[in-house]
């Protein structure tokens, strides 16, 4: 059922991001990491023979290779959005030079860059063979016919494991600082966002409680994500703020300020984060997948 769900999420979203619609890319994306994850993470339930004819390896990848695609699209829109919440932040004396329009532009330019990629992607025939292998996935499930107390066995350890692997990130990160510690961080957020993924698939089966639990791993995925996000932001505005201190009639100032505010965020999102990690990971509360 969340096969088929995520599938037709992602065929429906088709339609939108061809037309531009607002939020589509995002969508559509969201679509692809909850196909992954279920993919990944419960791959325990399929069978082997039926993997033959379908190489959920094969099509696990080529969903990521869609994933990242709409992925460059979205994360230029994000950053584009986080530059300027940061220049409205500023007071107009604070701005020095041409930033704005410079940063904009480069972001525009590769926003438009990952866009143009994307359309390619989406008229070619291996878009078309992703969406056929997909639909041909969801009309006849792979899924190994075992007892039902064999599969929720699987079901369980696979929601385990999930978790498992974030506790392992945000203990990593914890050890590590710098660049290295934000590598770590990044990787936390990944296994958040598939932890997150895993539980709502077992919504169905658990209610409340993965539902509950769903929504905190959601809650440090974003608080990850805006870490990640304000640190790809402190590393453009280095490299132009480098820029403008050897083109004439420009400096580094606001750049600099910009990336220090940036810098700030992170540090008050990892924070945040690493609290909101804390209370998910109660033993109490994912005692129903034990």
């Amino acid at each position: 059922a969340r096969l088929r769900q995520q599938a037709e999420e992602l065929a429906r979203r088709d339609v939108d991001v061809r037309r531009g619609e607002h939020e589509a890319v995002h969508e559509m994306r969201v679509a692809c990491r909850r196909l992954s994850a279920c993919l990944r993470s419960f791959d325990a339930l399929f069978g082997d023979a039926l993997l033959e004819k379908a190489p959920l390896g094969q099509l696990g990848g080529e969903v990521r290779w869609l994933a990242g695609l709409l992925g460059e699209v979205r994360d230029a829109e994000v950053l584009r959005a986080a530059l300027e919440g940061g220049l409205a932040a500023l007071a107009p004396e604070q701005v020095l030079g041409p930033v704005r329009s410079t940063l904009s532009g480069r972001l525009a330019a590769a926003e438009a860059r990952a866009g143009a990629a994307l359309a390619e992607a989406m008229r070619s025939d291996r878009y078309a063979a992703l969406l056929g292998s997909l639909a041909s996935l969801v009309t006849a499930p792979p899924v190994r016919p075992l007892r039902a107390s064999e599969a929720r066995r699987l079901v369980n350890a696979a929601v385990r494991g999930d978790m498992r692997r974030v506790r392992r990130r945000m203990r990593d990160a914890s050890q590590r600082a710098g660049q290295r510690g934000d590598e770590s961080l990044h990787a936390a957020r990944k296994a958040a966002k598939r932890a997150r993924y895993s539980l709502e698939t077992v919504v169905p089966l658990y209610g409340a409680e993965a539902f509950d639990l769903a929504g905190r791993y959601k809650s440090v995925q974003q608080a990850l994500g805006e870490q990640h996000d304000a640190i790809v932001l402190a590393a453009l505005l280095r490299e132009e703020g480098a820029r403008a201190g050897v083109r004439p009639g420009e400096n580094g100032y606001t750049y600099g300020l910009l990336a220090g505010l940036a810098r700030g965020r992170a540090e008050a999102a990892k924070t945040r984060a690493g609290k909101l990690f804390a209370a998910a990971d109660r033993r109490r509360r994912r005692r129903f997948v034990s």
